[in-house]
């Protein structure tokens, strides 16, 4: 298929359609205006009900002003006078069924009377007005819709006028942001962003200029790889030289060192050999080895500074033997974890790390004295990209999170207020995505798994838990008595409530009821975090019995296990009528994937 050519509609045309479609607009707006105020005016002020109290109200004025003065149908000069000074009305005067005299605001007039009879205005209302010279009849006309009627049509041309006007200035804000944009990134682009990428919009010359520019970036970008390549290709060479005639030496050395004495008996003694050799190295030449707290093991190089990641504990021996130490224990410091409800973000390694529990972290274990935390340099976040694959997505995983990462660093733990602080991250947030940033939307923040905001009351609370197949002892959770201590977990199986089984036969328990017990449900949860390897069970067993050797199975059920659902919670339960002392759960792991078994608490009912 070929693409279809956009036609090109240049700026100098767009006014002229601009004000076409602003004129005709302006003048639907000014017409359906109009009408409806017409229909206003006739339901409203002209209304018979509205006319009949106006005209009344003028007749009483005309009979006082008659009597007041005294007068007769031959004083016109005063008729007229008084007829002049009303401009909403006219009178008609009749005696003996002829018309004699026509007052309003022209004056009096009896040139032009006879024109009807009086039995001619019967449709219209009859006043009696008792003159010096006798009884006459009136026939009064409203007049005071005329200058309403004008009034609307200047009102209905003013918002035409507007509309036009609306229309023309959209325009041209449109325009002046188009012209903005473009002028910005050409900035941007001018201070050495040359990742940002332009997105020409429109058909016509900002959109033509749009696309240049971004030619000249793409451009500008090949030629500053090439340099860095050729420049990368320089450094490869060099390196690759100084490999080729260090290199013997360097393995003559490790050798000779290594023989000595057969010191070396285990990988953690090498290890810290090679920690000691390469901190030698470095201090030589102006540096200071940093590593991972794996550097521990063996003995740590007399110069280095700890990286805290697998918990505390490592931090915490580095600076009691006098090292420096930075804090980055996963729990708090791991942002490629899930920052909220997991099947509501996008998929990552696992873990669940909220804003808030960032925020409460202490870099400063309590067992420190005051001289040894001085050896805490501080924190630092980590985010690892295996599940990331773009720079929005980054920005998604490390804000506001990061925000609050810098305040633990920053601030003492006496001045830290969550409250206030949560109140400032909305405004942050906010701000980061006026300014075209993706954070994560905090106000749209779900929060932890509700089964773990409360504890579960069952039959099985606090009762005896025999482990016929073990649970790993790096996820122990409250050891024996995790299954039945009424704690759920939350999103994530490092959380301390949730214990998991690694072991051929993975979940295999059995819960002693102390007694013959009626038993309606047995219920377990799972969870499955496929970057973790952790998986639902492909076989679950639910058995009961009597005297804790000779089980009957109440419900055997099979599971297809899937990669396809990367974050998964269920529960997986018998009901119905049974009764005994000991209940046993089992849960198999698939064969096609095997891993990890999590499980939080075995309810019983």
């Amino acid at each position: 298929m070929t693409e279809k050519k956009k036609h090109f509609v240049s700026l100098s045309v767009k006014p002229l359609f601009v004000l076409l479609l602003g004129l005709v607009l302006g003048v639907c707006v000014c017409l359906l205006a109009n009408f409806t105020g017409e229909q206003i005016i006739e339901r409203s002020y002209m209304s018979d009900k509205a006319v009949l109290k106006r005209t009344n109200r003028a007749a009483q004025e005309f009979q006082s002003f008659v009597r007041q003065n005294s007068i007769s149908t031959r004083d016109t000069d005063m008729l007229a006078r008084w007829g002049e000074t009303k401009k909403d009305y006219y009178i008609m005067l009749y005696h003996d069924q002829r018309q004699i005299l026509e007052i309003g605001w022209w004056g009096a007039d009896s040139a032009a009377v006879d024109a009807y009879s009086l039995k001619e205005q019967m449709a219209s209302v009859v006043y009696p007005i008792v003159f010096r010279d006798g009884t006459f009849y009136a026939v009064i006309y409203d007049n005071s819709d005329s200058g309403l009627y004008d009034l609307l049509w200047i009102v209905s041309l003013l918002l035409g006028c507007a509309v036009l006007a609306l229309t023309l200035l959209a325009y041209n804000r449109r325009i002046a942001r188009r012209v903005v944009a473009i002028s910005q990134e050409v900035q941007s682009i001018g201070a050495g962003n040359l990742y940002l990428q332009l997105e020409p919009k429109g058909r016509d010359e900002i959109s033509q200029l749009t696309a240049s520019v971004e030619q000249m970036r793409l451009s500008l970008l090949r030629k500053t790889s090439e340099e860095q390549r050729a420049l990368q290709q320089n450094s490869d060479l060099i390196t690759a030289m100084s490999h080729d005639i260090r290199n013997p030496l360097t393995a003559l050395l490790g050798y000779l060192d290594l023989a000595k004495n057969g010191q070396y008996r285990s990988e953690d003694e090498l290890q810290s050999y090679l920690i000691h050799r390469i901190e030698k190295f470095l201090n030589n030449h102006g540096r200071r080895l940093l590593g991972w707290d794996e550097i521990l093991q063996g003995g740590i190089a007399p110069n280095a500074t700890v990286m805290s990641w697998r918990g505390e504990e490592g931090g915490i021996a580095a600076v009691t033997s006098g090292h420096h130490a930075i804090m980055t224990p996963g729990a708090y410091c791991y942002l490629d974890s899930y920052q909220d409800a997991p099947y509501s973000q996008p998929e990552a390694i696992g873990g669940y790390l909220p804003l808030k529990k960032v925020y409460a972290y202490d870099p400063v274990p309590a067992s420190l004295t005051a001289e040894q935390a001085k050896l805490v340099y501080g924190v630092q976040g980590n985010l690892w990209v295996e599940y990331i694959p773009t720079p929005e997505h980054v920005e998604y995983m490390i804000y506001p999170r990061m925000l609050a990462l810098a305040e633990v660093a920053w601030s003492a733990p006496e001045r830290k207020s969550w409250s206030d602080f949560h109140t400032r991250a909305l405004s942050a947030v906010a701000d980061l995505q006026k300014k075209g940033y993706h954070p994560f939307d905090l106000s749209k923040e779900i929060g932890s798994r509700p089964e773990s905001l409360q504890p579960v009351s069952h039959l099985a609370l606090g009762k005896k838990v025999t482990y016929n197949s073990s649970y790993s002892p790096h996820y122990p959770a409250q050891g024996n008595t995790a299954l039945t201590d009424g704690i759920r977990g939350d999103w994530t199986y490092g959380d301390g409530s949730w214990q998991g089984f690694i072991s051929d036969n993975r979940l295999d328990v059995t819960i002693d009821m102390e007694k013959e017990t009626p038993i309606h449900s047995v219920t377990a949860a799972f969870m499955q975090v496929v970057g973790a390897e952790v998986f639902l069970p492909e076989t679950v067993i639910i058995s009961i019995s009597d005297d804790g050797i000779n089980f009957t199975e109440l419900q055997k059920q099979h599971f297809e296990v899937s990669k396809e659902t990367p974050i998964r919670f269920t529960d997986i339960s018998w009901q119905g009528e049974a009764k005994g002392r000991y209940v046993r759960y089992q849960a198999q792991a698939g064969s096609e994937f095997g891993g990890w078994i999590f499980t939080d608490e075995i309810i019983v009912k």
